[in-house]
């Protein structure tokens, strides 16, 4: 008596599952044809000719943004690759230099320029692609490298974006992703007038190891406590409503800065478990233990301080395992400020969250550059390559749950041939991006600001309310047509119990 009943039941669950399952993937398929016309018209090279308007161009936008079409094929970190059908958009025109500092913010093309307000009268100044926030269910924000050019790094991150968004073997849309990046300024473009007086500025290179400010006036922020600043605001729910992901990429400084703040980083519950990382070609590491892969390093005229050749073991044989090198704290005001408490009082929880940290790390086939040039960093290896490697090794026998990584064929100390590599495509813009989001924390607050400008936002999301109304409609029957056949079970079976 009861087996038929359920037959019926598993048989109408069934056909109505397969009607809602139907129709959803029809509206799939239907809103990805119509994208990928709308998107390929908009952005693929094949529709523009080399030095034509940028697709986004709007007034204000900083000079030398127009459409590179060549066969560079990103070595000069400016140029379209060939696999990707994407139109390349040239780096914008700024004034002024690395080292007498920049004279102006660049307005980047299909970004909005803002400043988060992270205390009074004290902002953080940021990049942000210009989207509907309320679509968003990932938001990368990629580092700056040495010379603080922050400007070039969503732009190659958007091109990176919309070449993974172009993969007709990848689901990610436009609308998934949003790209953002902090501009963190020095003195000497606050002197050059690149930085507001209210824009925190750090002195010299300082922010990649996660240095204290400098300005303005006698606000002391680490780079570290800047950056949670920006990732409350990106896990901001009333913002960003369909997130459940955040990637802190950088490369090269970018990957130096990614690398310490991944080890100090403070956990917040409802955020951590939804952060990822790409930690590409870093200059040096901060080490997680004191099991050095290079014993007695040759001696150098770059050793650290002074200009004369020098015992590497006799000169760092203290200083080696110091931040931002090491993690030793048996002098605690050798530490950075932001991780001090926590690493004096359980190092090994603060490595321990470290290593389960999804991370991957990626090395540049050919880049045997010497990166960090002071003493401390020879003790990690020669140069990018072997010190990423010897790393990687390391965290293996620690073993670290989180870690992954690749090699990027052929590449050198480029970061357009890093972030455009499939495996980092993947990473950034396809790996998990449908996951729901981890976490019974909301991780933001719901109230906090998003900075200075307008927000963009758009009600367009309200498109499909009718069809997702009706997949729940027919779900919602399945469940009730299974639910009245078994209670006819039930009641049938009651008398035989």
């Amino acid at each position: 008596m009861l087996a038929q009943p359920c037959m019926l039941a598993f048989a109408a669950l069934a056909s109505l599952a397969t009607a809602a399952s139907s129709q959803q993937s029809h509206n799939r398929l239907a809103k990805r044809v119509a994208t990928d016309s709308s998107f390929q018209q908009t952005y693929y090279q094949s529709n523009y000719k080399d030095g034509a308007q940028a697709p986004g161009f709007q007034a204000g936008d900083s000079d030398g943004q127009t459409v590179i079409i060549n066969s560079n094929n990103g070595t000069d970190n400016n140029s379209p690759v060939s696999t990707c059908p994407i139109a390349y958009i040239g780096g914008a025109a700024v004034v002024g230099s690395e080292d007498d500092g920049w004279e102006s913010k660049a307005q980047i093309v299909g970004f909005d320029t803002k400043s988060l307000e992270v205390d009074n009268n004290i902002t953080m100044p940021y990049y942000i692609e210009r989207k509907d926030y309320t679509k968003a269910k990932r938001i990368i924000m990629v580092l700056q490298g040495k010379p603080r050019d922050a400007w070039r790094y969503p732009n190659l991150m958007r091109y990176t974006g919309k070449c993974a968004v172009s993969n007709p073997d990848w689901p990610t849309q436009d609308e998934d992703f949003i790209v953002t990046a902090p501009i963190i300024y020095n003195t000497n473009d606050l002197k050059a007038g690149g930085a507001a007086p209210t824009d925190l500025v750090w002195n010299g290179g300082s922010w990649a190891s996660g240095g204290i400010t400098k300005g303005p006036g006698d606000a002391t922020w680490t780079t570290f406590k800047a950056m949670d600043s920006l990732v409350d605001l990106w896990f901001n729910q009333t913002m960003f409503p369909a997130l459940t992901s955040v990637v802190i990429a950088g490369h090269s400084a970018g990957a130096i800065l990614a690398q310490r703040y991944a080890m100090l980083r403070q956990s917040t519950s409802g955020q951590d478990e939804n952060i990822k990382w790409l930690i590409a070609d870093a200059g040096s590491y901060v080490w997680p233990n004191d099991d050095y892969p290079v014993t007695n390093p040759p001696a150098t005229k770059d050793c650290k301080s002074d200009g004369d050749a020098c015992d590497m073991v006799a000169s760092c044989n203290t200083t080696k395992t110091q931040w931002p090198y090491g993690m030793d704290v048996s002098d605690p005001s050798t530490m950075n400020v932001y991780g001090r408490d926590r690493v004096v009082k359980d190092k090994q929880g603060v490595i321990d969250t470290y290593l389960a940290r999804r991370i991957q790390y990626t090395i540049a086939e050919l880049d045997d550059g010497q990166g960090d040039t002071h003493c401390e960093a020879q003790f990690q290896g020669d140069s990018h390559r072997s010190r990423g490697w010897n790393l990687i090794s390391e965290l293996r026998k620690m073993g670290a749950t989180g870690l992954t990584n690749t090699t990027v064929p052929n590449a050198t100390h480029v970061d357009e041939e890093v972030f455009i590599d499939p495996a980092s495509q993947h990473w950034l813009f396809v790996d998990g991006i449908s996951d729901a989001r981890n976490g019974t924390g909301a991780g933001g607050s719901k109230s906090s600001k998003g900075g200075k400008g307008n927000d963009s936002s758009s009600s367009s999301s309200k498109g499909s309310s009718g069809a997702a109304s009706s997949q729940v409609d027919l779900a919602g029957k399945a469940v009730a047509a299974l639910a009245l056949a078994f209670t006819a079970a039930a009641v049938s079976s009651v008398g035989l119990l």
